[in-house]
């Protein structure tokens, strides 16, 4: 499966994703979460002197994500579960990184919502995430695509408005930018 989605991303993470994860990874620090971490696509673009505990959590994870070699005063926890059921108190980290997985999730607005529990107060998320594109016609084109494609891509959604969705949970956007035509973004927004 690893290796099918991986290369099924090869010309994505060549074309923008690498350079984004690298851009934004390195950024990341203190006790940090990964929600959805595949393939462990994010491990090698984390800056390890910056993070204290690393708790990587999806609901199956990789061979790949588990046998990553990590420095050794890392404290790494894995969390095979969905979000809501990661039994920590509010505010338990400092980061939160997630990148291609707001699209699949039932309820993203409550999804955001445990991300913003979870997250200390002046805590920063970092994401990447595909989301409807700015055309008209392409819009309307991802709306009628979109039934057929949650079916054969594990629920996966082309049409999530995910940036109006961080904000709605009530993050702040520090930076953010869009490519791909508007699919794409990217960016950190803060927990005030």
């Amino acid at each position: 499966m690893n290796t099918i989605y991986d290369w099924f991303m090869a010309p994505l993470e060549a074309l923008r994703l690498r350079a984004s994860r690298k851009s934004l990874m390195s950024k990341v620090s203190g006790k940090v979460l990964e929600i959805g971490t595949g393939t462990g696509a994010n491990l090698p673009y984390f800056d390890y002197s910056k993070i204290e505990a690393l708790t990587l959590s999806d609901l199956k994870l990789s061979k790949r994500a588990r046998s990553y070699v990590f420095p050794e005063d890392v404290e790494v926890v894995y969390n095979e579960a969905p979000l809501e059921a990661l039994k920590v108190p509010p505010s338990s980290f400092d980061s939160i990184v997630f990148t291609l997985v707001f699209c699949s999730v039932d309820d993203p607005l409550e999804g955001l919502q445990r991300v913003y529990e979870l997250l200390k107060p002046g805590g920063k998320i970092y994401f990447i995430e595909h989301v409807m594109p700015d055309h008209h016609h392409v819009r309307k084109a991802v709306n009628g695509i979109n039934p057929h494609w949650r079916k054969i891509a594990s629920g996966c959604n082309l049409n999530r408005e995910t940036l109006e969705t961080i904000k709605e949970a009530g993050f702040v956007l520090e930076k953010h930018s869009v490519s791909l035509g508007g699919a794409l973004i990217e960016g950190v927004a803060v927990k005030p």
